[in-house]
């Protein structure tokens, strides 16, 4: 199975984008790359942020206004190009490929289960899953962030499980315990010790 997935972080530098083939139990890449967002977009992006802020991270008060309104087109533009663009790169017919996973570009507040408490986890991001998949065609899965939320976990990072399935062929490689390390504005570890224990 053929996938591709979208990431953009909180340092608000572009969108990463890779081609993966899950194929027989097995993880390969196909092809990667990075789209800088412009200076407009970024700019845009954390005034959105302070915006939502300033609304308790109510993100149907957000939603109404222009500026949420020209941010949110402004990135999934973005994230439509990238898309093309790797597809051109991977030289993959579109037929092959079977969804786009994307989070969302993070906005406001983020309140895990270990911050909030005894108040109701959530997390805010920003995206049109619709308009992506309208635009190329393939399916796009969402809101991956929430989902996890409201299953018990932290939203991010989301890299550990990932992690787990690619210590195993290093293991068989002879390595008995394993380190990644997932860098952005804000690094996070994950330790796989030799009985694929995360």
């Amino acid at each position: 199975m053929i996938t591709i997935g979208l990431m953009t972080g909180n340092s608000l530098d572009g969108v990463d984008a890779v081609m993966t083939d899950f194929g027989c139990g097995n993880i390969r890449d196909i092809s990667f790359m990075s789209v800088p967002y412009s200076a407009r977009l970024k700019k845009h992006m954390l005034e959105l942020r302070k915006e939502i802020l300033q609304f308790n991270s109510d993100m149907d008060k957000a939603f109404k206004t222009d500026l949420f309104k020209k941010t949110l087109k402004e990135y999934s533009d973005v994230c439509g190009i990238t898309v093309e663009n790797l597809i051109k790169q991977a030289g993959v017919a579109r037929e092959k490929i079977a969804a786009i996973g994307i989070s969302g570009q993070s906005t406001g507040a983020h309140n895990p289960p270990s911050v909030a408490g005894k108040t109701q986890p959530f997390t805010t991001q920003i995206f049109q899953p619709a308009k992506l998949a309208k635009a190329t065609g393939i399916p796009v899965v969402y809101d991956i962030r929430s989902d996890d939320i409201f299953n018990g976990g932290e939203g991010a990072p989301l890299a550990p499980m990932h992690h787990l399935h690619l210590s195993k062929a290093l293991v068989k490689k002879g390595y008995s315990s394993v380190c990644f390390i997932n860098g952005g504005n804000t690094a996070n570890l994950t330790v796989v010790n030799n009985k694929n224990q995360v």
